[in-house]
């Protein structure tokens, strides 16, 4: 059997069958939120530490990035030339889809 997309990450379903990204971001817990603030604020001091990065970075707080991440994710929900496309391995669980918005 020859090795393709399916055989090494399952079929592609259509989107009825996988949990939409609205419905992953309203499912994400306090501490998954927590979760994603805490790996947005270690990327912000790594950030920070490179040259003139401080100017860019001015007055971003984590959050910032998490809600841009988030909202980047709805966006291609709808037109993936608008936002960010999630694979389908990503809408599996909430799990998953915290370590692809990371």
């Amino acid at each position: 059997m020859l090795n393709n997309a399916c055989n090494q990450y399952g079929p592609h379903l259509a989107g009825g069958l996988l949990p939409h990204a609205p419905g992953l971001v309203s499912a994400l817990t306090e501490a998954q939120h927590q979760q994603l603030h805490r790996h947005a604020a270690t990327r912000l001091k790594r950030a920070a530490m490179k040259p003139g990065m401080e100017r860019v970075l001015a007055g971003r707080i984590p959050g910032d990035l998490v809600n841009d991440a988030l909202e980047a994710i709805l966006a291609g929900e709808d037109s993936s030339g608008k936002g960010r496309k999630l694979p389908a391995k990503a809408r599996r669980s909430v799990e998953g889809f915290v370590y692809h918005v990371n």
